[in-house]
Parts: structure tokens; sequence; C-alpha cells
């Protein structure tokens, strides 16, 4: 026979006797407590209640993490432990056949986990910095003073720019030009243009073109002063044509309209002006 001795409704002994034993409690020989246990997980037959009975008895609590299928304790699944809020999924996470992932760059900015501010832009789920050209298109109002979008590029002002923009008085005798790649710079005006434009008086203007010519006629002069040498490797009807055309040049200042309108003559090789 099996004795059990119970103190305080916990089962403190188990006991095999031929004879009953004062104090303790006979139960079946099938009693499958312990000592330890608690004598009320048993029914007054002595046998171990449910499981599903203790719990809705509340005489024990489902551990933790676990839930109650059947008679037994097993694990819940992800989805369970988050539907109880046991597990809580991070903002940047989801929950995807049961398996808690991260979510995409794209996906946070469209549920506002991430939010963009205006200087950074979702590229290919990358948020990225916007270039500066980007970002001043996009708000024109914001361009400093010293800076400007230009052939589609956010560039600093040089002072060519602020000449070309009326910022900038632009130089007397100069003219803002932009080169090939669209950059202004300054190129010196002619006389003609400086006359032209007003930055020059007609007095100025004919005193500077009266010396560009003649400098330029020296110059000319002075590269065929060769043909007129006593060695020059010409024959005399040649050295004669240098003779006439070195006078022409000489001659140009005596023309009507000079140094308005100059006719600059044909070298012996036919090469002009």
């Amino acid at each position: 026979m099996i004795f059990i001795k119970v103190v305080k409704g916990i089962i403190t002994e188990v006991l095999a006797s031929c004879e009953p034993i004062k104090g303790y409690t006979q139960v079946p020989d099938d009693f499958s407590g312990c000592v330890n246990e608690r004598i009320d997980l048993f029914d007054a037959k002595f046998q171990r209640r449910k499981l599903s009975t203790l719990v809705k008895a509340g005489l024990i609590e489902v551990p933790f993490g676990m839930t109650l299928k059947g008679e037994s304790f097993v694990d819940k699944t992800i989805e369970e432990r988050v539907a109880t809020g046991e597990v809580a999924i991070p903002p940047t996470h989801k929950l995807v056949n049961g398996v808690v992932v991260p979510k995409s760059i794209t996906e946070q900015v469209a549920d506002g986990t991430i939010t963009l501010d205006e200087h950074h832009e979702l590229v290919d789920d990358l948020v990225v910095l916007k270039t500066d050209l980007e970002y001043y298109t996009e708000h024109p109002d914001e361009i400093d003073d010293d800076h400007f979008i230009y052939n589609g590029e956010y560039v600093a002002k040089t002072i060519y720019d602020r000449y070309a923009s009326g910022e900038l008085p632009v130089p007397k005798m100069t003219k803002v030009e932009t080169d090939q790649d669209g950059k202004h710079y300054l190129r010196s005006m002619t006389t003609e243009e400086g006359y032209a434009a007003g930055h020059l008086t007609k007095d100025e203007a004919y005193e500077r073109l009266c010396r560009e010519s003649r400098n330029l006629r020296d110059s000319i002069l002075s590269a065929c002063d060769w043909t007129q040498a006593i060695d020059a490797p010409l024959n005399e009807k040649a050295k004669k044509k240098w003779q006439e055309y070195r006078q022409e040049l000489r001659d140009i200042t005596e023309q009507k309209d000079y140094p308005w309108s100059i006719k600059w003559p044909r070298d012996p090789n036919g090469v002009e002006l």
C-alpha cells in the first residue's frame, strides 16, 4: 500500500507499507504524485487532474511564452506572442511568415518610421542627401547672393558672373563674353567697340586708331625689311614690287577716311590684312 503525508497542502512524504501508518493518508497504488508537489493537483481519488482543469481553476499558470494545447504546454508562435504583447516588434521591423524581419527603407518612409527632411530624398531604397542643384531648384528663395543656378549647376558666382548679371559695373573698355562652356569672362574692347559703347570720346578713339594702325604698319614694314637688303634673294622686279607695297603701307595715313576706315594693301604674295 502507498501512503502520503501532506503538510500545509504539500506532499512531504510518500511511503509504501503493508500496514496503515498513523498520520498518513492511503492513496491508490498508481498514485503519481511526488514529494513537494501540491496535493490540490490531484482529485478526490488522488488522480492527477488534467492541465486544462488546473489552468481553468487557476491552480497553475501557463508558463511565459507558452500556451495550452490539449493537455500540454507548447511554445507560442511569434504571432501569438506579438498578439498577447509578450513580444514587441520594433517600428523598423515587421512580421513575415512567423519571422521578424527588417522593413525596407521605403516601407519605413511610407509608414512614418523614417521622416525625410527637405535636404534628403529616397532613391533606390536609400535615404540620400539631395545635391545642391536639386535642393535649390526646389527652394530658389534660399539661394544666397553668392550663388546661382547656371547651366544646370548650382555654382558660386565669379566676379565675371556679377558683371554679366549687372551686379557690378563692367570695367571701362571691357565686354562680358561667354565661352563654349558657358562661363563668363571679360574681353577688352576694340577701339571701335569702345567708341560705339561711349567709353571713348571721338578724339580719344581717333588717337587710339592712329596709334594702333601705325604700330601695325610699322610691324609689317619691319617684317619685310629683308626684301630691301642688297643680298635679298629677290630679282629686281620682285624687289620693286616690295618697294611699292612698303610705300603703300606708309601712305595709309593719307587715305580719305583714315583712321576710321583703312584699306590695307595686298603684299606681292597677294596677302591682305
